[in-house]
């Protein structure tokens, strides 16, 4: 790939991924490419950064209401849930 730098982890996440998938889980293709997804604030599209999701983690462990959060953070609801679920940012521990 052109642009692109692969270092060793991202070579040995591939690799493990790719064991995965040929045990069927999943489609080889499908795997590559998460293991070359761009997590936290190194995706370009992120809204939030560590710090402030570490914010978010405990204000919510503090049990203040997510619809607070969302407009602090001008972030949705839906994103203040997924961070408390783990589905998002759960890479980012407090």
């Amino acid at each position: 790939m052109t642009g692109r730098v692969i270092t060793q982890s991202h070579r040995d996440k591939i690799g493990a991924a790719n064991s995965i998938a040929l045990k069927g889980v999943l489609a080889p293709d499908r795997v590559a490419r998460l293991a070359l997804r761009v997590r936290g604030e190194g995706n370009p599209a992120a809204k939030l950064n560590e710090n402030q999701v570490r914010e978010i983690k405990i204000a919510l462990r503090d049990r203040i209401k997510r619809e607070i959060l969302a407009q602090r953070y001008n972030v949705s609801v839906a994103t203040i849930k997924a961070i408390r679920s783990g589905k998002l940012w759960k890479h980012v521990v407090i």
